[in-house]
């Protein structure tokens, strides 16, 4: 762990050790060597949340680690010296530094971030945790571990968190990227050559969590041994829009058959369809009476692009509660 050597973590694990465990922060405090444990363990602690278990935001201990650390550094002197605590008596019980435990925290993405940069990797989560239900909806999208399975050259779509991007010139001067990209399952080099990147740099960016379109090119290492690495054609920003953008969609009808057999509301409805050309599907659940159900696919020159002018243009000739829509396999009415 960054920030954290041998000599700080040994002496941090021989007083717990010796008291059987810390209760609380005053317990933590009152025990540490501040001589081995200084401002950057602590700073380190709070950051990967070794200090969570004590009720307090990372937030607020990590902005108090200079108070902290002047209490824990009296504590050591009171200590040493046989005296009474110098800032409360003899009276454990009363402190609490003024830390609220009811305090502001960093979101999610800062913590993620500051835990990555502590211990290399994450720990309280993932920056992919909030797409994930939407992104394993997406047939188009490949693992990262299983890309080194494909043929040099195969064509691919990944997404991940950028990390490590280096900057570097060709022979003529030009700017060219190396980086690597994350998702759950592993980590890949990419490289961004100079026409790429020329496009793609305002994006690119330490942290972010992007949708890379490339081929794969292998390279040797070592004898015999390929390495697989991204060659980059174009990124996108990877966001709540983009990934929903991605996600096949299809719109479902709820029709009663008499309505069906009414030439004049059908052609009503092909005629909205086919001003609203698009690359969703389109089905049609035919109702009669309790025992008669049927669905239709409608054909492909009648797919549409799914919007709000659509529907609410079918809502009106059939009424909003007969008009569905899915994205991905998750199914939304007009009030969704």
């Amino acid at each position: 762990m960054k920030g954290v050597g041998s000599i700080a973590a040994n002496s941090i694990l021989a007083a717990r050790n010796k008291i059987g465990g810390y209760k609380s922060l005053n317990d933590l405090l009152s025990n540490i060597d501040t001589f081995a444990v200084n401002k950057r363990v602590f700073e380190a602690m709070i950051q990967v949340g070794a200090l969570d278990s004590f009720g307090y935001s990372r937030k607020c201990l990590f902005e108090s680690v200079d108070s902290i650390l002047t209490y824990a550094s009296k504590e050591n002197e009171r200590k040493s010296e046989g005296q009474g605590n110098l800032f409360l008596g003899s009276s454990k019980e009363n402190y609490s530094l003024h830390l609220p435990k009811q305090s502001e925290e960093w979101d999610s993405e800062e913590r993620l971030k500051r835990e990555k940069a502590i211990c290399g990797l994450y720990l309280s989560g993932h920056p992919l945790d909030k797409y994930k239900k939407k992104l394993d909806c997406l047939t188009s999208i490949f693992d990262i571990e299983k890309v080194d399975t494909f043929a040099s050259g195969t064509k691919l779509e990944v997404c991940g968190i950028v990390s490590g991007i280096q900057i570097k010139l060709t022979k003529k001067k030009e700017e060219f990227a190396n980086f690597k990209l994350a998702d759950y399952s592993g980590e890949i080099d990419c490289t961004a050559f100079p026409k790429v990147f020329a496009k793609i740099k305002p994006i690119l960016k330490e942290d972010k969590a992007i949708f890379i379109k490339g081929f794969l090119d292998k390279i040797e290492q070592g004898e015999a041994e390929l390495r697989g690495q991204i060659i980059v054609n174009e990124i996108e920003e990877l966001t709540e829009e983009s990934v929903i953008n991605k996600l096949e969609k299809s719109l479902h009808i709820i029709l009663d058959m008499k309505k069906f057999l009414d030439n004049s509301i059908v052609n009503i409805l092909y005629t909205t369809l086919k001003e609203s050309k698009g690359s969703s599907v389109v089905y049609f659940h035919l109702q009669g009476d309790a025992s008669f159900k049927k669905v239709i696919k409608v054909h492909n020159s009648y797919f549409v692009e799914i919007n709000k002018d659509l529907t609410l243009r079918l809502g009106k000739i059939l009424g909003n509660e007969n008009i569905f829509y899915t994205v991905g396999d998750e199914l939304l009415n007009l009030t969704s």
